[in-house]
């Protein structure tokens, strides 16, 4: 039989914690106990005081061969990792998703993860009696699965974020780089006075606020070299003269005798403002023409001066940035009817995933449960032998009491290892003191039952 510690006997504590933060999830051999009377030992005398003993009552699994069993034993390591990575997953994503909100938490078949740990049944709807290694590629297959349906979602929900940005930094953009119909309402488009004509030009200039009186007082001199104004002198010729060769007109006159700005006087307007930067337009004469000659046998044709080109790099000196006007007023308003949808969009990626991790959340932590149990079911065929005969139990420690519970539980079961090993032979007092004190750390190898610790939620802290 089993020996209990020095505890004692009594009723089992009612004291049951709130949040669960570490639990055990042990196998302990009968002996010449009934299974009750093992889970009545270990929970009213063994663990009183020092944890909460839950039973669980465990289905008739296949065994298979021992080199199945081995082979399995190692897998489910991995299994168990790569199970319990996509549980972790799951409430990574909900309770960013869900951060701020006050949105009930994940639930477990429609109980707290706590509860259904508590009240563990084996689900045979869904896990029903199969060879072993099928079993547990059954569940490796299915968080295998829900894996790759939380990333193809995780990467939609970020492409939509990384949308929305990009458009909300485009409307917050400077004056410079914005599109005008995202920058100037219709309204004020139609109010004021647009020029393309032959001759006359409208453009913005985008001014940086600490040159506004600079460009306010100066734009009309802006590009003083670029426009021309010179021609043939006609003051002091006579009617009779016009039309005779008097080197007045053609190669023989000089257009660019006289120059200044492309700025027509008194033009300028101020548009809009941002933060930084002020926008204003100006009317700037297009260009001039310059005529075509004949040079011996050639014939060189005329051209049109553009004034534009200059004008800009005139600016650019001046840290002021042209801009033509080019505007759409089908496209006004668009950019934040584009925001409008993103968001939309966005928001409906958001519940999506909510709805996903809470019918999901629920199916792969049962199945990682489930993996646990199947995998504590052959580590203890492999240490107690056949035929079956052992209790699995979740042990929820108290606060602080870890070390105890470990010691208690190796002092009570020690005795079993002489049925399970051929007798402690010649050292087995110095062995039962290294098993002691493997016991207080934590090391499950050297240990007379099969203990596999883990954190049933996500550590938030």
């Amino acid at each position: 039989r089993i020996v209990a510690g020095p505890s004692g006997g009594g009723r089992p504590s009612a004291r049951v914690p709130a949040a669960m933060q570490q639990l055990w999830l042990v196998t302990v051999p009968n002996g010449t106990d009934t299974p009750a009377d093992t889970v009545h030992i270990v929970r009213n005398t063994i663990a009183k005081g020092l944890a909460e003993v839950y039973r669980i009552d465990l289905p008739n699994l296949l065994v298979g061969t021992l080199d199945t069993l081995i082979q399995l034993s190692d897998d489910l390591v991995k299994m168990n990792s790569s199970v319990e990575g996509v549980v972790r997953k799951i409430e990574r994503q909900f309770a960013e998703m869900a951060s701020g909100s006050d949105m009930e938490p994940l639930r477990v078949n429609e109980i707290a993860p706590e509860h259904f740990l508590r009240d563990f049944q084996w689900d045979h709807a869904r896990y029903q009696r199969k060879p072993l290694p099928d079993l547990a590629s059954q569940i490796q297959g299915l968080a295998a699965r829900a894996e790759e349906d939380l990333r193809a979602l995780s990467a939609g929900y970020s492409e939509k974020t990384q949308t929305l940005a990009a458009l909300r930094r485009k409307k917050t953009s400077n004056l410079a780089t914005s599109e005008l119909e995202d920058v100037l309402p219709p309204e004020l488009v139609r109010s004021m006075e647009w020029l393309d004509t032959d001759h006359l030009l409208t453009v913005l200039v985008v001014v940086p606020k600490a040159l506004e009186q600079s460009f306010v007082d100066g734009h009309e001199r802006l590009g003083s070299d670029i426009a021309v104004f010179g021609g043939p002198d006609w003051s002091g010729r006579s009617r009779q003269a016009w039309g005779t060769a008097d080197e007045n007109f053609g190669p023989e006159t000089s257009r660019g005798s006289v120059r200044g700005s492309p700025v027509v006087p008194g033009s300028m307007r101020r548009v809009t403002a941002s933060d930084d930067a002020i926008m204003f337009c100006v009317t700037i004469l297009k260009g001039h023409y310059v005529s075509g000659l004949v040079d011996g046998d050639e014939f060189s044709p005329g051209r049109t001066e553009e004034y534009l080109p200059p004008f800009k790099e005139a600016c650019r000196e001046k840290r002021f940035i042209v801009r033509e006007f080019i505007y759409d007023d089908e496209k006004s308003g668009k950019l934040d009817r584009d925001i409008d949808e993103a968001a939309m969009e966005l928001q409906q990626m958001h519940n999506s995933m909510l709805r996903w991790c809470r019918a999901h959340y629920g199916e792969v932590y049962s199945a990682w449960i489930h993996l646990k149990v199947v995998h504590a079911f052959v580590e203890s065929v492999l240490r107690y032998g056949l035929p079956v005969n052992f209790v699995a139990l979740f042990l929820e420690p108290h606060v602080r009491k870890e070390r105890l519970l470990a010691q208690q539980l190796h002092q009570s079961l020690m005795h079993m290892r002489e049925g399970l090993f051929q007798g402690p032979g010649v050292g087995a007092e110095e062995d039962e003191e290294e098993d002691s004190a493997d016991a207080a750390q934590g090391s499950a190898d050297s240990l007379p039952y099969v203990c596999h610790k883990f954190a049933p939620l996500r550590n938030t802290t």
